[in-house]
C-alpha cells in the first residue's frame, strides 16, 4: 500500500491529509489539524516530525498545498492562443502585477477559455518564492521532501463538485465561499472549472459561531468581489451560492443560507460537512478544530490530474531531474548487470557442457580400455617405438636429401645435427650464384623448413675466388 501526504502550513493552522493507494484506488485514511500560534519554523518542523512518528507516516510523496491567502490571483485576457506565446507575455508583464522582481516570484497559469475577441482567458497565480521556500524547508527539516506544490482554491472547487455535483449543470456559474480560520476563499466556478478567486481577509478563527458583525463584513466583501468579477470577466449572474468550511462556519446552517439568499437574491446552500471528512471512520475527523476548513486539502490529496495551479520551485525541479537521472542510471546499470550475468551464465553453461562431455568421453574411454584388456596401452607403446625408430632414421634421411640437392660446384666442410634436429651446414662454392642455386634446391625440396643464411663470404684461394657460406634449417617432421 502506497501512502502520500498533503500538507498545508497556514497562518493559524497546520493541516495534514493522508491518502493510501492500491492500484488505481485511492482513499483518505487520516486527517489532522493543529494550531500554529507562536511556533517558530524549527518548532513547526519538529511538530511535523513528531506527528509522522506518532502516526507512523512514511509517505512516498509529499504534496504542499499553498493557502489561498498567500497567493495573488489575477484574471487576464491575452491576444494569443499559443501556449508558448502566452507564457512569454506573462513573463513580460508579470512584474507590473505585483511589486516584486521576476526572480522573487513563482507563477502558474491556466487557460479557462476565450472571449468575444478571440483572446485567451486565463487565471494567473503568483506567490513570493521566499514563502514557498520557507514551507518547503520546514517540511524537509521534518524529513519530508516536497514533490508537488498546488494552490488550495482548486481543492475547494473540487470538494464542491464532489459534494454537490447533482445540483450543478454544465452552463451555470456558481459562487463558493470556503470559510477558514484566517480568511474566506471567494470562488466563482462552473462545473467544469474554476474561473475566479479572491481571498477575503475575514475568517472565523477563535469564535464559536458566526455573529452578525462577521456576516456583515463578509457579505460586504462578497458583494465587492462579485462586482470585480463582473467588471473583469463576464456580466453573468451566478445561479447559486454554496457555503462550506469548518463546524463554526456552518453551525448556523439554514440561517446562514437564508441570509446569503436574501442578500444576493439567489439560492444558497450551506454544505454542512465535508463529504470526504464524513467518509473517515476514525476520530481524527471528529476531533477537528471547529474553525478549520479541510475540504480543499482533502480533495487535493486525492487528485492526480493537472487541473490545478501548480508551482515549480527550481530546487525541487533540479532534485526531481537528478532523481529521475539516478533512477535511469540504476535501471541501466541493473540491465547491464543482468545482461552480463546472462552472458556469463551462457558461457559457463557451455563450458560446463563441454566439461561434462569430456568427462563422459573419458569415462567411456576408461571402460572401453578395460574391456579391451590393455590394448590401448600396447598401442601407445607401439606408437612410441615407431616414433623413436623414425627419429633415429632422421639424420640419415637428412643426409640422403642433401645428397640429392647438392651440386658438383658445392663442397660441404661442416655438417651438424643437434638433439632437436636443427641442421647447421657450412661449405664452399665456386661462385655466389651456386650458393643461391643450392639454397633454392633445399627450399623447393619440400622436406626442409625455416632455412636461414647465416653468411656468405668471398675469399681468394691461390689464384681463384671461392664463396664460403653457412646455412641453418630443420627437416619437416
Amino acid at each position: 500500500m502506497k501512502v502520500s501526504v498533503t500538507v498545508e502550513i497556514g497562518k493559524q493552522y497546520l493541516k495534514l491529509a493522508t491518502v493510501s493507494s492500491q492500484g488505481k484506488q485511492a482513499r483518505i485514511v487520516d486527517c489532522y489539524a493543529e494550531a500554529l500560534s507562536s511556533l517558530s519554523d524549527e518548532q513547526i518542523g519538529q511538530r511535523i516530525a513528531d506527528i509522522a512518528r506518532n502516526r507512523k507516516l512514511f509517505p512516498r510523496a509529499v504534496n504542499l498545498c499553498v493557502s489561498r491567502d498567500f497567493v495573488t490571483v489575477r484574471n487576464l485576457h491575452l491576444p494569443s492562443q499559443d501556449p508558448k506565446e502566452i507564457n512569454d507575455m506573462i513573463k513580460l508583464h508579470i512584474t507590473r502585477l505585483v511589486p516584486y522582481k521576476e526572480e522573487e516570484i513563482l507563477f502558474s497559469h491556466r487557460i479557462i477559455g476565450t472571449d468575444d475577441m478571440g483572446y485567451s482567458r486565463l487565471i494567473l497565480a503568483i506567490v513570493h518564492i521566499d514563502m514557498v521556500r520557507r514551507q518547503v524547508r520546514i517540511l524537509e527539516n521534518a524529513g519530508w521532501p516536497v514533490d508537488k506544490i498546488t494552490l488550495s482554491s482548486y481543492g475547494a472547487w473540487k470538494s464542491l463538485v464532489h459534494s454537490c455535483e447533482a445540483e450543478m449543470n454544465n452552463t451555470d456559474l456558481y459562487i463558493l465561499l470556503d470559510i477558514d480560520a484566517a480568511f474566506t476563499d471567494f470562488i466563482i466556478c462552473s462545473k467544469a472549472g474554476l474561473l475566479f478567486t479572491r481571498s477575503i481577509n475575514i475568517g472565523v478563527g477563535g469564535v464559536p459561531t458566526i455573529n452578525d458583525i462577521i456576516l456583515t463584513k463578509l457579505f460586504g466583501e462578497v458583494k465587492q468581489s462579485l462586482i470585480m468579477f463582473y467588471n473583469e470577466e463576464q456580466n453573468k449572474k451566478p445561479a447559486k451560492i454554496f457555503i462550506m468550511g469548518g463546524r463554526t462556519a456552518v453551525s448556523s446552517n439554514r440561517a446562514l443560507a437564508d441570509i446569503a439568499q436574501a442578500g444576493f437574491d439567489m439560492p444558497a446552500k450551506v454544505i454542512a460537512r465535508c463529504v470526504r471528512l464524513d467518509a473517515l471512520n476514525n476520530k481524527s475527523g471528529a476531533d477537528m478544530p471547529g474553525d478549520v476548513s479541510m475540504g480543499g486539502i482533502l480533495e487535493l490529496s486525492l487528485q492526480e490530474d493537472k487541473e490545478g495551479l501548480g508551482f515549480i520551485l527550481p530546487e525541487i525541479q533540479i532534485k526531481k531531474t537528478l532523481k529521475e537521472k539516478t533512477r535511469e542510471l540504476v535501471v541501466l546499470g541493473s540491465l547491464s548487470i543482468y545482461l552480463f550475468m546472462l552472458i556469463c551464465g551462457i558461457f559457463l553453461g557451455r563450458i560446463y557442457q563441454r566439461q561434462s562431455y569430456l568427462s563422459a568421453i573419458q569415462q567411456r574411454y576408461a571402460s572401453v580400455e578395460k574391456e579391451m584388456g590393455g590394448l590401448f596401452t600396447k598401442v601407445k607403446k607401439i606408437g612410441f617405438i615407431k616414433n623413436y625408430l623414425a627419429m633415429r632414421r632422421l639424420p640419415l634421411f637428412i643426409l640422403q636429401q642433401l645428397q640429392k640437392n647438392i651440386s658438383s660446384e658445392i663442397a660441404i666442410s661442416y655438417l651438424n645435427i643437434n638433439d632437436e634436429y636443427n641442421v647447421t651446414l657450412r661449405g664452399q662454392a665456386v661462385a655466389l650464384s651456386d650458393v643461391f642455386k643450392f639454397i633454392n634446391n633445399i627450399e623447393n625440396s619440400g622436406v626442409f623448413k625455416d632455412l636461414q643464411t647465416k653468411y656468405t663470404r668471398k675469399r681468394k684461394l691461390k689464384d681463384k675466388e671461392i664463396t664460403d657460406f653457412e646455412l641453418n634449417f630443420k627437416p619437416v617432421q
